[in-house]
């Protein structure tokens, strides 16, 4: 058995471990009592390194917490786990001592988070040193605590289209990254921390994998603030604001707001495979121009029209016939009425004089 005793920002961390046995009660019972008489700023009770959890050491944090609210001192217990959880639930501590656990020992889902809870889990933590294990245990414990708070700032920027869980992930990565980078010795709030890496997480995620084409960051900041901003503006006035109503409640130049608009349509490009239209079969790719090949014969055309004309009367027509009409040589044959052999000769030297006449004026 051994109980240890140090002090992390605000908090008196009282670190126990192995067999809290009824032999340790009068160590455990003075521990407590002087801290809590010294009036300590809070005190943390860590069972995460404890085997065995005696009733008659139950009975000691109870009547501790009981003259900790009595003197206005915060006493918690974190870290309790296997034998030592069930001995809290069996005993029916985990109301009078605070220690939120359910039947598996993980913390229960909530809508709100008790700041005082987490900051004590992580003071418990900072107690212990880099190496010892049992401060995985206390991450944990305090990461579970604060899972409703990821949930519910990834809920505020989650759209109707867009799926939760993975924007969900995204913002318990960033709780794990404030539960690793708090320090409690420092004495600030845990909560004024974990939001704004959180939220800086969630920001991130959306500049970086989810636009369809580059947008400068400050653009996509705005949009996401212009986004909150139209949802309340919306209600209070019953329509949708216009451009400058959301400049002025931004405090942003209309020229951003206007810009930021238009680079939101990047952040979906449409697909190419769209369906057009109702019931149709067109897509939006085949609304896609392409290079015009009539227009690279443009200057080849308007070059043989005068070339054409000097030919003479029945080689014109037999070109006319055979590459505007699309008739084959015996057709242009009886329309001329000359053989099919007469028309190869036909269409043979026109082609020849006009291949010739065109090499000779871009020589020119």
């Amino acid at each position: 058995m051994g109980v240890e005793t140090s002090t992390v920002g605000v908090w008196r961390v009282v670190t126990a471990a192995g067999e809290l046995d009824p032999a340790a009660v009068p160590v455990l019972s003075g521990v407590l009592s002087d801290l809590i008489r010294a009036g300590a700023g809070g005190v943390v009770v860590d069972l995460s390194g404890v085997s065995l959890l005696s009733c008659a050491c139950v009975n000691v944090l109870v009547r501790a917490a009981e003259r900790a609210r009595r003197s206005g001192v915060p006493l918690r217990v974190v870290g309790a786990r296997a034998t030592a959880q069930r001995v809290l639930r069996i005993t029916g501590a985990t109301v009078e001592l605070s220690v939120n656990v359910d039947a598996s020992g993980r913390q229960p889902a909530s809508g709100e988070v008790a700041a005082e809870a987490v900051e004590a889990i992580l003071a418990a933590r900072a107690a212990l040193c880099e190496a010892d294990e049992r401060r995985d245990v206390l991450r944990e414990q305090a990461v579970r605590t604060c899972l409703p708070l990821a949930a519910r700032l990834a809920a505020g920027y989650r759209r109707p289209h867009e799926g939760g869980d993975e924007l969900t992930q995204i913002a318990v990565v960033g709780l794990l990254k404030a539960v690793d980078r708090f320090d409690p010795h420092r004495g600030s709030g845990f909560l004024g921390f974990a939001f704004p890496t959180i939220l800086g997480e969630i920001r991130r995620y959306f500049r970086d994998q989810t636009w369809g084409v580059h947008v400068p960051r400050h653009l996509q900041e705005l949009r996401l603030a212009m986004n909150q901003a139209a949802g309340a503006m919306a209600q209070t006035l019953g329509r949708e604001p216009t451009t400058a109503e959301l400049a002025d409640r931004l405090d942003e130049p209309v020229e951003d707001v206007r810009e930021s608009m238009v680079a939101a349509q990047g952040y979906g490009p449409a697909s190419l495979s769209q369906p057009v239209g109702a019931g149709g079969t067109l897509v939006l790719g085949d609304l896609i121009g392409g290079p015009d090949e009539d227009l690279g014969r443009v200057e080849y055309h308007e070059t043989l029209v005068p070339l054409m004309a000097a030919l003479p009367d029945p080689e014109r027509k037999a070109l006319t016939y055979r590459f505007f009409g699309n008739m084959t040589q015996v057709q242009i044959g009886e329309i001329l009425g000359v053989s099919q052999v007469h028309v190869s000769r036909l269409l043979t030297r026109a082609l020849a004089r006009l291949r010739a006449e065109l090499l000779a004026s871009e020589a020119a």
